[in-house]
């Protein structure tokens, strides 16, 4: 299993991706798994080349139109437009 932690103190994207997480309990501990479309507007903001991967690999499964209303709202349009 593969995590990424990601701080939302002073974070509004990922305090807000955290709001609309789902609860999981996993190994006995209750974890909050980010969907697809927040965690490909989180991995835009560093934007290296291994989220570049991640991203594309997310773009399987993640829903499109919500994708692109999250990230005109967010203002990561800009970022995300290119990897189409």
């Amino acid at each position: 299993m593969e995590v990424d932690v990601i701080s939302t103190i002073g974070f509004s994207l990922a305090a807000e991706a955290m709001n609309h997480a789902v609860v999981a309990k996993i190994f006995g501990m209750e974890i909050r798994p980010v969907i697809s479309e927040y965690l490909i507007l989180l991995k835009l903001l560093p934007l290296g080349e291994q989220e570049v991967l991640d991203i594309k690999a997310l773009l399987k499964k993640a829903d499109k139109t919500m994708l692109f209303s999250l990230a005109e709202k967010t203002t990561c349009i800009q970022s995300l437009k290119p990897l189409f």
